[in-house]
């Protein structure tokens, strides 16, 4: 029995062109953002799925609403899927914020550690997983806690490799007899092929 899981990254957000960190704060997608989010449903439709979930947080929540028009599939809403907590960092501009706090992980700066987001992404995506054993899944989420549960895997032996993620990018897991293995990781072949990655 497998399962496949497959972590969207949401489109482009007002705050990632801004390049304002956003945290759990909640900006709205861009135009670009919305036709990433259309790119994506369009690919993911080519296959068959069974669940569909999705942070709270409009910018994912959004994406997920694509897809879900595209795959007939309902979206369920889950808090834990949000992106990591970065306390006083939250809506700085990330020079700013650099500038104001050069150390993020500093105390005062209230951050959930990396530790604790692991720890979150791990519990968050296994309940998903647990729910859906057997089944194609879809989770529509943020980068870091993509990334964060990517380096879970990769510290419990998976052949994962973490890397930043872009916008809208696709990572598909599969659990072949209870072992996980990434058979893709930031794919945006799906963005590239219309002209929709957005240029650093």
């Amino acid at each position: 029995m497998s399962t496949d899981l497959c972590l969207v990254r949401h489109g482009e957000s007002e705050w990632n062109y801004e390049k304002r960190i956003q945290g759990q704060l909640d900006p709205a997608l861009t135009d670009l953002g919305r036709r990433q989010a259309q790119a994506v449903a369009e690919r993911l439709a080519q296959g068959e799925w069974d669940l569909l979930y999705s942070s709270d947080l409009s910018r994912a929540r959004e994406t997920a609403e694509h897809i879900s028009r595209a795959l007939g599939l309902e979206v369920q809403l889950r808090t834990i899927l949000r992106e990591r907590n970065q306390g006083k960092l939250e809506g700085l501009l990330s020079a700013d914020a650099r500038n104001r706090y050069p150390d993020f992980d500093a105390p005062e700066v209230g951050r959930e550690t990396a530790d604790q987001l692991k720890a979150r992404a791990a519990k968050g995506i296994g309940e998903l997983l647990a729910e859906g054993a057997g089944k194609r899944l879809i989770a529509v989420c943020h980068g870091g806690l993509i990334r964060a549960y990517l380096q879970h895997l990769e510290e419990n032996g998976a052949a994962v490799r973490p890397v930043n993620l872009e916008n809208a990018s696709v990572t598909l897991i599969r659990w072949q007899d209870g072992a996980p293995m990434a058979i893709a990781v930031n794919d945006v072949a799906h963005l590239v092929a219309k002209d929709l990655v957005r240029s650093a």
